[in-house]
């Protein structure tokens, strides 16, 4: 099973160097959190995804993602 998905980025407001290093580990911390969070309660047993950028144009990106585990006659919902 094969689906493609568009992500934009949003501009980030420009802080001195320890804002920003204090902010990407407060973003880096909260990504964990969140996956961990989501591999533990909201996953299928067995099921992985994998996702391969395809295509950049400026602040849209592209990725074409592989899904394996899952039944194939279901619906699924890609969530970001």
């Amino acid at each position: 099973m094969q689906i493609s998905i568009v992500l934009a980025s949003v501009p980030i407001p420009t802080f001195g160097q320890t804002d920003v290093e204090t902010r990407a580990a407060e973003m880096s911390k909260a990504l964990v959190n969140g996956h961990r969070a989501w591999r533990t309660k909201l996953s299928s047993a067995g099921a992985s995804i994998q996702a391969k950028e395809v295509e950049r144009q400026g602040s849209l990106v592209k990725y074409s993602l592989t899904v394996s585990g899952l039944p194939a006659d279901g619906l699924y919902t890609v969530m970001s």
